[in-house]
């Protein structure tokens, strides 16, 4: 979930030699549609799942199907970075179709024991709280097996898996160059993008915005950062599952990958070595690239140092949260003041505001 920010890039293409078209064409091939590839797989894997534990209510199955939405979330979240186009604009708008956060579990529960219908054909007309990972949170993590062998909550846990896969395979072939092709756009500038240079300073935009949602909404809201700090753990993204921390650190790995130019364990096919943010960097000011590298590292530890679900850890071990939250901040930093100057590029919000 994106917080708007007062953002204004502007691209110096002075002494400019880097193959920025490049660059975006390997991050669509190595990141974007890997990643909506892999989002596919696993919703399929989640769908097939539910249908699974349907046919056999029991402990094992249920275990499978919260494990199969854990592994789903992963590359849902490190779209966050892309969250553009399909996603954000009409008319498709297919973001909060799939990821409308935090949930209202109310809205499930009230969905759950009304009447309307709960099947996948049914759900594209509801309203965004009742459909989509953090509806599928609620029902999957707070419903005991007993509850969840009902036949109404089967048939609304299997409506929300076939809907979410659906979701997912839309956005995939919106992206794809084979399907809407807004992959082609951005790579080649046409469309909403004034150009290359325009499409630059779209992605290094995106990078900002996930790091600063992933601060301000992800971490620093529940944690109390904001609104006087009062720990809000309604505010938390993934509540009932205890995946909230998770998915703060896979938006980090989304990032994570447009600099690096490839998804952690990737394998490309292509000859030609993946592009990412940081090779444009090694064209500009290669002394700061190894800088970036630590802060993404400290941030790693950072996350796998907090002990279990965010929830727990923001009463708990409040000092290990606030380490996190630092160390993203630290990246934050760099990313809008360090990385923006050696790329000619001016950001007009400060990035520790909130804080």
């Amino acid at each position: 979930m994106r917080r708007l920010l007062p953002l204004l890039f502007l691209l110096s293409c002075s002494g400019e030699t880097f193959d920025r078209g490049a660059m975006l064409e390997s991050l669509g091939d190595e990141v974007v549609m890997a990643n909506y590839a892999e989002l596919v797989t696993r919703t399929e894997e989640l769908e097939a799942a539910a249908t699974a534990f349907c046919a056999a209510p029991d402990a094992t199955n249920l275990e499978t199907t919260r494990e199969a939405f854990r592994r789903a979330k992963a590359p849902l979240k490190r779209a966050e970075v892309f969250a553009i186009g399909p996603y954000t604009d009409s008319p498709l708008r297919l973001g909060p179709e799939i990821d409308l956060w935090p949930g209202r579990s109310a809205t499930v529960d009230e969905r759950l024991a009304g009447t309307e219908a709960v099947t996948a054909d049914a759900l594209p007309s509801a309203g965004g709280y009742a459909k989509g990972f953090p509806a599928l949170d609620h029902l999957l993590f707070s419903y005991e097996l007993e509850a969840l062998s009902d036949e109404r909550a089967c048939a609304y846990l299997q409506g929300l898996t076939q809907y979410i896969h659906q979701v997912a395979v839309e956005l995939h072939d919106e992206w794809s160059p084979e399907g809407g092709d807004f992959l082609g756009q951005l790579v080649r500038g046409e469309g909403v993008f004034a150009g290359v240079q325009g499409s630059s300073s779209v992605l290094i935009e995106q990078l900002l915005f996930t790091l600063e949602n992933v601060r301000e909404l992800k971490l620093g809201k529940p944690f109390g950062k904001r609104d006087a700090g009062v720990v809000q753990p309604d505010a938390l993204e993934a509540p009932a599952s205890g995946r909230s921390l998770d998915d703060a650190h896979d938006a980090i790995r989304g990032v994570e990958a447009v600099w690096r130019g490839d998804l952690e364990g990737s394998d490309p096919m292509g000859i030609e070595p993946a592009l990412g943010v940081r090779d444009w960097l090694l064209a500009r000011r290669p002394a700061l690239a190894p800088e970036i590298d630590a802060a993404f590292a400290a941030a790693h530890a950072a996350f796998d140092a907090v002990p279990g679900p965010l929830r727990t850890a923001i009463l708990d071990s409040p000092d290990l949260v606030d380490q996190a939250y630092l160390a993203v901040r630290d990246l934050q930093v760099l990313f809008a003041v360090d990385l923006a100057q050696a790329l000619g590029i001016t950001v007009t919000f400060n990035p520790t505001d909130g804080d």
